[in-house]
């Protein structure tokens, strides 16, 4: 999880440990949403941001 608080990234990147796939989701932590990114991400990935600050990124392994 990475929480960049009032900053407004316009995206963040992320290298992936090697032999695993990771779900994104980015959370607004004000109106309490999460937004799923589709489909299961490796290696590095870019993640596009709200231009809205407060808002969470969480990279959870893929179990299927």
């Amino acid at each position: 999880m990475q929480y960049p608080g009032p900053h407004r990234y316009p995206r963040r990147r992320f290298d992936l440990p090697a032999g695993a796939a990771y779900r994104v989701d980015v959370i607004d932590t004000w109106k309490m949403t999460v937004r799923p990114l589709e489909g299961a991400r490796t290696g590095r990935v870019d993640v596009e941001l709200p231009a809205e600050p407060y808002v969470a990124i969480r990279l959870r392994r893929d179990a299927g």
